[in-house]
């Protein structure tokens, strides 16, 4: 009986998620939220820290959600208009914008989620977790990309993003939880 209990609660969880993943990627606006507190419920598993973040780091999320929303758009513009075949620059482009939007999706809300911090400190703290635990990050980019790709050959790979975002927020603890114990209490 516990087990199904286990059970029906994990099932619970995933649906929800998942709609309130959905219903934010259709509102645009708060996707990036969205994302963040399902990574803080992934490591905590209560529904009253993800409302407990959004509350305490409002502000860091709105400067997080407009760099994000500003990488976004210029990797449309660089898709869409920029794209040139025949050029390098415009693969390295491309493959920089997607890292740096990959780093300042799934770090920040790991960062605010231990410490309090300005937007200068979190993305000074998010370049430097992502260099000390390359491995974390290098993890990271490859779930990315997998993940792309997967989206990309089939649509009902949207179910799979409440995994990946655990995946990630699993990653993204794990490393920010190392260089803390490496550093003491401060990045």
């Amino acid at each position: 009986m516990q087990k199904l209990l286990l059970l029906g609660e994990l099932v619970f969880d995933y649906v929800i998620l998942t709609l309130y993943l959905l219903v934010s990627a259709m509102l645009v606006i708060p996707f990036v939220s969205a994302l963040m507190t399902i990574m803080v419920f992934a490591h905590t598993q209560t529904y009253r820290s993800m409302l407990t973040f959004l509350q305490q780091h409002v502000y860091p999320l709105l400067w997080i959600s407009v760099i994000t929303f500003l990488l976004v758009g210029l990797l449309a513009i660089q898709v869409q208009w920029l794209f040139d075949p025949n050029n390098v620059l415009s693969y390295l482009l491309i493959g920089l914008l997607g890292i740096l939007l990959t780093l300042f999706i799934f770090y920040p809300p790991v960062i605010l989620y231990h410490m309090r911090v300005s937007i200068g400190q979190l993305i000074t703290n998010i370049l430097l977790v992502s260099v000390r635990q390359f491995k974390s990050t290098v993890m990271m980019l490859f779930l990315t990309v997998l993940m792309i790709y997967i989206l990309l050959s089939s649509l009902y790979a949207i179910l799979l993003l409440v995994p990946y975002v655990y995946a990630m927020s699993y990653v993204a603890f794990r490393a920010v939880d190392v260089e803390i114990q490496r550093k003491g209490n401060a990045l």
